[in-house]
C-alpha cells in the first residue's frame, strides 16, 4: 500500500473515511467546501487531508456521535460475552463432578471439561491455516457478525456504519484476529471459572474417583491416562502410574490420598491442556491485533481517492464547468449545546463578500467591537481562517449584504467560519434593499440560514443590539 510517512491514520479515522466513501457512493458527492479548506490548512499529507475531511463530515452529519454510541453498545455485548463464559465454565465444572453424585467417573469428567474447548482450539488452528493460505478471504462469521451489530445498534444509519466497520476490518485484515481474540477470551474466562469451581467443590466436599467403561478394558484406560499425563509429567506435576490406574476401577478401595491424586490430576489437566493453550493463543492474537491496529494504512492506489486527492490539493484549481451541479443541498452546522452571548463580550465583525457600496455604520458600535474588514477573495478567506484558528473570538458577527442571493456557496462559507468560534451572529444589512424586495429577500435568507443551522440571524442592528442586551440579562 502506498502510504504517506508524514501521517499515520488511526482505526477510527479509517472508519470515518469508509463511512463517507460509502455514503458518497450511494448518494453522490457531499457538499464539503468548508471541510476541504480546513483539511488543506491542517496538514500537507494527502492521507491526512482525506482523514480530516472525513472526520469533519462525520461530525457535521452526526455520524461521530453514532460511532461512539455503537462502540458503547459493543462494550455491553462484550460484557454479556464474558458473562456467558462464566456461566459455561461453572456449568462444565458442575456437570463434571455433580452429574454422577459422589462417585466421579474420571474419564467422563476429563472429556466434559476439556472436550469442547479442545475441539474449538483445533477448529481455530485450522481456520488460522486457512487464513494464512488465503489472507483476503472473507471470514465465515463476517455476515453473522454484521447481523448482530445491526441488531444491537438500531438507527437510520446503523447499516451504513456497520458496513463501513466490517469493510475496514476486511481491508486491514483484522477480522480473523478480532474473532480470535473474542474466541480465546471466552474460553480463557470459561476455563478459569471451571478451574476455580472445581477447586471449590473438591475442597469442601468429598468425591470418590474411579474409572468405568463397558466398551474398553483396563489396559485401554491405562494407555489413555498415561498419554494424558505425559504433558503433566513434563511440567513436574504428579500423575498416577499404571498400577494405581488399574486400582481405580471402582472394585478396589482407594485410600483418601488416591482420590486426592485424581482430583489434582483433573485440576492440572484443565490448567495445562485447557487454560494454558488458550492464554497463549489469546496473547498471540491480542498482540497481532494490536500490531495491525497500530499500523493500519489507507490504500492511496484505490481509484476512489483519485478525484478526491486532486480536489484536496491546494495547487490544483478547477476552471470552468467540468460536471453538472449536484443537488442543491445546504451544508448543516452542528447545533449548539448552549449560547451565552452578552453585549460586553469581545466581538469581531467581518464583512462576508460585501459589495463596494455596502454601508457599514461603525459609529453605533460599542467600543469593544473590532472591525476585521470585508473578506472576498481566497487570500482574504485564508487569512481570516488562520486568525480564527489561532485566536478565536468569543463572539463573531458576520455582516452580509441583503441584496446578495443566499446561495449554497455563501452558506457553506458562513457555516465554515461559524465552526471556528463558540458564538456567532449573522447580520443581514437590508438598508440598500429596495422596499418591494424586502419580504422576498428576508424569506430567502431566513430559509437558507435555518436550513444551515445558523439560527442567530438579524435583519437590523437594533434587533441585534436588543438580542445581545437580552442575553446579558439572561446570563447568570
Amino acid at each position: 500500500m502506498a502510504q504517506s510517512a508524514a501521517y499515520r491514520p488511526t482505526f477510527t479515522e479509517l472508519w470515518s473515511v469508509e463511512i463517507i466513501r460509502l455514503k458518497e457512493a450511494r448518494e453522490g458527492p457531499l457538499v464539503d467546501e468548508a471541510e476541504v479548506r480546513r483539511a488543506r490548512s491542517m496538514t500537507q499529507s494527502d492521507v491526512g487531508r482525506i482523514c480530516i475531511r472525513a472526520q469533519l463530515l462525520c461530525q457535521r452529519l452526526g455520524y461521530t456521535a453514532q460511532q461512539h454510541s455503537l462502540v458503547r453498545r459493543l462494550r455491553w455485548v462484550l460484557g454479556g460475552w464474558i458473562l456467558a463464559a462464566l456461566m459455561v465454565g461453572a456449568g462444565m465444572a458442575h456437570t463434571a463432578l455433580v452429574l454422577g453424585g459422589p462417585q466421579v467417573n474420571v474419564i467422563r469428567a476429563w472429556f466434559i471439561v476439556l472436550g469442547i474447548p479442545t475441539l474449538g482450539l483445533i477448529i481455530w488452528l485450522i481456520g488460522g491455516i486457512y487464513h494464512w493460505m488465503r489472507p483476503h478471504a472473507q471470514p465465515f462469521f463476517a455476515e453473522r457478525w454484521r447481523w448482530v451489530v445491526q441488531k444491537i445498534g438500531r438507527g437510520a444509519d446503523t447499516a451504513l456504519l456497520v458496513s463501513a466497520l466490517v469493510s475496514v476490518f476486511q481491508q486491514q485484515r483484522l477480522s480473523f484476529w478480532w474473532m480470535s481474540c473474542m474466541h480465546h477470551l471466552f474460553w480463557v474466562v470459561a476455563l478459569l471459572t471451571t478451574t476455580l469451581r472445581l477447586w471449590f467443590l473438591l475442597a469442601f466436599q468429598r468425591y470418590y474417583f474411579q474409572w468405568e467403561s463397558t466398551l474398553f478394558d483396563a489396559e485401554r484406560f491405562v494407555q489413555f491416562a498415561q498419554w494424558a499425563s505425559a504433558g503433566l509429567r513434563l511440567l513436574g506435576v504428579s500423575a498416577p502410574d499404571a498400577a494405581f490406574i488399574r486400582l481405580s476401577d471402582g472394585l478396589s478401595v482407594l485410600p483418601p490420598a488416591g482420590h486426592a491424586l485424581w482430583a489434582s490430576w483433573l485440576l492440572a489437566s484443565v490448567l495445562v491442556y485447557g487454560l494454558l493453550p488458550r492464554v497463549i493463543a489469546l496473547g498471540v492474537s491480542g498482540w497481532v491485533w494490536q500490531r495491525r491496529v497500530r499500523t493500519v494504512q489507507l490504500d492511496m492506489r484505490r481509484s476512489d481517492w483519485a478525484q478526491l486527492r486532486a480536489r484536496l490539493s491546494p495547487d490544483i484549481q478547477g476552471v470552468g464547468i467540468d460536471a453538472p451541479s449536484p443537488p442543491d443541498r445546504v451544508p448543516v452546522q452542528k447545533p449548539e449545546a448552549s449560547r451565552q452571548v452578552t453585549a460586553q463580550q469581545p466581538t469581531l465583525v467581518v464583512g462576508m463578500e460585501l459589495a463596494p457600496d455596502s454601508a457599514c455604520t461603525q459609529e453605533q458600535w460599542p467600543d469593544h467591537w473590532r472591525w476585521w474588514g470585508a473578506v472576498d477573495d481566497r487570500a482574504q478567506r485564508q487569512a481570516l481562517l488562520s486568525h480564527l484558528q489561532a485566536h478565536p473570538p468569543s463572539h463573531l458577527i458576520m455582516l452580509c449584504d441583503g441584496r446578495q442571493t443566499p446561495d449554497r456557496g455563501l452558506m457553506a462559507w458562513l457555516v465554515e467560519v461559524a465552526g471556528y468560534v463558540p458564538n456567532e451572529s449573522i447580520m443581514i444589512e437590508m438598508s440598500l434593499v429596495q422596499p418591494p424586495d424586502h419580504t422576498h429577500s428576508k424569506q430567502a435568507w431566513r430559509q437558507r440560514l435555518e436550513a444551515a443551522g445558523l439560527m442567530h440571524y438579524y435583519f437590523s442592528w437594533t434587533a441585534l443590539y436588543d438580542a445581545l442586551a437580552q442575553g446579558e440579562e439572561d446570563t447568570p
